[in-house]
């Protein structure tokens, strides 16, 4: 081979191994676009793999949904292996309450609950996106209907002292309950019949004081036949109308621990229209019906209605009142309940 063409040969040949050479290196460079998007696609890529490889929906480690209610709403735990995102819907309510290590446990409220069967679906998402749809059925049961359960238990009541406790056939107070303060009505000028007795709690006093003034400004007859009543003298009531007539004294007179004259709260109020006695009678007086109409306005409440023996328990009684404050009472009267409907669902009661 001339040479020349050997010179030529070596030119190309070293042309080509620069040229090689030089885009490799500029290849191997990251180029501006690159290292602007590069990482956040590989930081996405790296997720999703993490996602198909170990991040899973949480799972329900533990759960105290109630089966029924007889509220409009509900709340119970809930316990998961991640922490979930907080939320706060028309129907529910997820709130975190205690974290520790590997488990998270949960408020959950259940809101706008209609009477019957609801059916839900608890969406639970953890931090990453993932999803738990979990389904629950919560029966709401009617009031009445629940406190008409004739395999209820007795229960001695938690809080006796308060003005809302709820005294009946299936709550008692605990033995020897006594008021801590009681005021002697008929030393204090309240009207008392014969050999009746009117020791009632202060703020019942002063309830009384002002309710029968107002009565008998209009000219009505009123006399308190009793207000508290011990243990010893609920026996003595209810031997009374067990010697009248058996069995049936359960729906006349409470046994003792069970009544709410106990409670210094409750007065029972008698008229000389009717010659001061107990019948179905007393609503036709002038002092039933100012009672009927105006009693709540002064804080007191009919505790056993007429017809309502299926839900109190006892039989009517037109003269029982029960102070439980203006409030209360007014609430009571507006939806027209029973005292007993009213006071299970403000405790929060159970009806089994």
């Amino acid at each position: 081979m001339p040479k020349r063409d050997i010179q030529n040969l070596l030119i190309v040949v070293c042309l080509w191994i620069i040229s090689f050479s030089a885009g490799f290196i500029l290849y191997s460079l990251p180029s501006p676009e690159s290292s602007q998007t590069g990482t956040i696609y590989n930081a996405s890529t790296v997720y999703a793999a993490e996602s198909d490889n170990v991040s899973e929906a949480p799972n329900i480690l533990g759960i105290e949904v109630p089966n029924e209610t007889f509220y409009a709403n509900a709340s119970f735990k809930l316990s998961t292996d991640k922490a979930l995102v907080e939320k706060e819907t028309e129907n529910y309510s997820l709130r975190l309450i205690e974290e520790n290590k590997n488990q998270f446990r949960y408020l959950v409220t259940l809101d706008n609950l209609s009477e019957g069967e609801n059916k839900l679906t608890l969406s639970l998402t953890d931090e990453v996106g993932n999803i738990n749809n979990h389904q629950l059925t919560v029966n709401r049961m009617n009031i009445s209907t629940c406190l008409q359960n004739p395999d209820r238990t007795v229960k001695e009541t938690v809080f006796p002292f308060a003005i809302e406790v709820v005294v009946d056939k299936y709550n008692k107070l605990p033995d020897n309950f006594i008021p801590p303060v009681l005021i002697n009505g008929s030393t204090r000028g309240l009207p008392v019949y014969k050999n009746g007795s009117a020791y009632v709690t202060p703020e019942t006093f002063d309830a009384l004081v002002e309710m029968i003034k107002d009565i008998q400004q209009q000219g009505i007859s009123v006399v308190i036949s009793s207000g508290y009543r011990s243990f010893s003298g609920q026996t003595k009531a209810h031997s009374y109308w067990s010697s009248l007539i058996g069995d049936k004294a359960n729906y006349y007179a409470a046994l003792p621990g069970f009544s709410e004259h106990h409670l210094g709260t409750t007065v029972d109020l008698l008229t000389v229209e009717n010659n001061f006695t107990i019948s179905d009678a007393y609503e036709n007086t002038r002092l039933g019906k100012w009672l009927k109409e105006n009693a709540y306005k002064y804080g007191f409440t009919m505790s056993y209605p007429k017809d309502k023996q299926h839900i109190t328990g006892y039989r009517y009684e037109p003269w029982h009142w029960r102070y439980l404050g203006k409030e209360h009472a007014k609430i009571i009267e507006d939806l027209q309940i029973t005292p007993t409907e009213y006071l299970y669902s403000l405790n929060r009661m159970s009806c089994e």
